[in-house]
Parts: structure tokens; C-alpha cells; sequence
């Protein structure tokens, strides 16, 4: 059996649709069951899961072979930040892994995790995945690069959509790699399957190395709606991270990110190899711009009947 943490999450949720319609058995484990009601509505067995208090996890494993992990603490604050989540979070669920002889653990960390990253994010994903590799378990890790889904649609494609402004963050000139949520899961299931891919990191991406504004551009060609666009400037950033820090810093870290990814200079590594190595052809922006815009306009025609 499978258990699956952070099953309520955007990723959790898509690799969830994929283990039942394979009919796959899993243990859903997540911090707020009320919102994997629709799991257990189809027979999943829903767990109560807290990385940052470990509560119940000997318990949460008995009977499993394999756990996938996709949690993170990127916008968690005070008892849920980084430390709680990503370092020490991980390390007991590893450590409690170990014990239980978990046949294979698939790690979803990010891509370009380094431990001289400027973000704490990707240093808290580095060292969690040398704490696995040293743990002696049988794993594999998955690096995707930035999740189209949020970075494309839902904070640039959906303000195109409704016509409204998009503000891009920094220049908006920097290009980057996104993957499609969707991909990801089929790598994790991969990831889950293939006894050849033991030990292995493995970075996950799509075909495309866009900017911000490339991506406004391209939603504003497909759906036909006027481009706005206004950019935020650096040092207005800066002052906006440094004031919303105190109170929430997954925000402040957000915030942040054009100004450390600026700083590394050209970030368009080639990832496309491995992502087919697993035999996914990962979508183009332009074919999931295509797939939102054709479901709004299904879910808009709807509206009208």
C-alpha cells in the first residue's frame, strides 16, 4: 500500500486521481481532512497528518511499502515555516520510514536545490534530500521546476482571462521553466513503479523557457482579451517582503523570489531529457493555455443555461 503525504495539496490532489483510477490502494495522509472528504467519499482512508508535530506517525505507516511526500512549508508561517516543515518535518518522517522498512520513498523536491541557494526553500529541499540519500532507504527524488498551474495560470493567465491588470513581479523579463502539475504526478507514479530508477534525482520540466511576460502575451494571443500589464519594481519588493515579513513570511518569501532568482544569473537548464526519460512529453505552455481557456469557456457556457 501506498501513503500518500500531503494529499490535499495541488500535486497531492492530482496523484490521488491517478491512484484511483488505476485503482491503486493508498492512505491519504493531510493536516486538514475536511478537505480530503472527496478521498474518503470514495473508500480512501483518510489520515490525520501534522509534519510539524510528527503526531501519529508510526501509527500512519503500518502496512505501507512505498510513501510518496509532496508537503512544504514555501507559504507556512510560525508553527508550519521551512524549518518545521521542510527540515525537521522530513527528517522524522524519513527516520520513521527507515524504521518501518518502507520498500521505496519518492521525494518531490525543486529544482535547482542547492545548499548555496540564495532562498531557504531550495537549501531546505538540498538538505533533505542528502538527509534520504544518507538514510539508507530506497528512493528516488524528483526535482520539477515551477508548477504552470500556479506561476503561469493562476498568477498571470487568469487575470488575462478576466480582463483584468497582471502585475508581474520584478521585470517580468527573466525566463524560467514551468511543468504542468499534471506531468509531475505521472512522474511520481513512475517514480513509484520503475525498480530501475532506484536512487536517482531526477529533474522534471516542460519544453518551454518563458518570461512573465511572455506568458501574459501568450494567454492574451489565445483567448483574443487585451493585454494589461504592470510590472512591480525591485526595490518596491524589497520594501514590500521586508514590511510583510514580521507577519507572514511565506509572502515575504514569495515576494523575494525575482530578486534571488535574478541573482543567479540564467536559469533555463535543460530538464526536458530527463522529464522523457520517464516517458512523459511534458505539455507546452500554449497546450495547457489552450485546455484553461477551452474549460472556462465550458464551465462559462454552463453558467448561461
Amino acid at each position: 500500500m501506498i501513503l500518500l503525504v500531503g494529499a490535499t495539496g495541488r500535486l497531492g490532489e492530482a496523484l490521488a486521481k491517478r491512484l484511483l483510477r488505476n485503482d491503486v490502494k493508498f492512505r491519504a495522509a493531510c493536516r486538514n481532512i475536511s478537505k480530503a472528504k472527496w478521498l474518503a467519499d470514495q473508500g480512501v482512508e483518510v489520515v490525520h497528518y501534522d509534519a510539524a508535530t510528527g503526531d501519529g506517525l508510526p501509527e500512519m505507516l503500518v502496512g505501507i511499502t512505498q510513501v510518496v511526500c509532496c508537503i512544504h512549508g514555501l507559504l507556512g508561517k510560525s508553527r508550519h515555516s521551512i524549518d518545521n516543515i521542510d527540515l525537521r518535518g522530513q527528517a522524522n518522517l524519513i527516520d520513521a520510514c527507515s524504521n518501518a522498512a518502507i520498500g521505496r520513498f519518492v521525494f518531490v523536491s525543486a529544482h535547482g536545490a542547492s545548499a548555496d541557494h540564495p532562498s531557504e526553500f531550495w537549501r531546505a529541499k538540498a538538505r533533505t534530500e542528502q538527509y534520504l540519500k544518507a538514510s539508507g532507504l530506497d528512493y528516488v527524488i524528483l526535482r520539477p521546476s515551477a508548477f504552470m498551474d500556479l506561476y503561469a495560470h493562476d498568477l498571470i493567465g487568469s487575470a488575462v482571462l478576466a480582463r483584468k491588470t497582471v502585475f508581474v513581479l520584478g521585470s517580468g523579463r527573466t525566463p524560467k521553466n514551468m511543468v504542468a502539475v499534471a506531468d509531475v504526478a505521472d512522474a511520481v507514479m513512475t517514480a513509484l513503479s520503475r525498480l530501475d530508477l532506484s536512487g536517482r534525482t531526477l529533474d522534471i520540466g516542460g519544453p518551454d523557457f518563458l518570461t512573465d511576460r511572455d506568458i501574459a502575451q501568450t494567454y492574451a494571443c489565445l483567448s483574443g482579451n487585451p493585454l494589461k500589464l504592470r510590472a512591480v519594481p525591485n526595490f518596491a519588493l524589497r520594501v514590500l517582503a521586508t514590511t510583510i515579513a514580521p507577519f507572514h513570511a511565506g509572502i515575504a518569501r514569495v515576494l523575494s523570489f525575482p530578486l534571488q532568482h535574478n541573482s543567479q544569473g540564467n536559469l533555463t537548464h535543460d530538464v526536458i531529457f530527463e522529464t522523457e526519460h520517464l516517458g512523459i512529453k511534458p505539455q507546452s505552455l500554449v497546450s495547457f493555455a489552450k485546455m484553461k481557456i477551452a474549460a472556462g469557456s465550458a464551465i462559462s457556457t454552463q453558467e448561461l443555461r
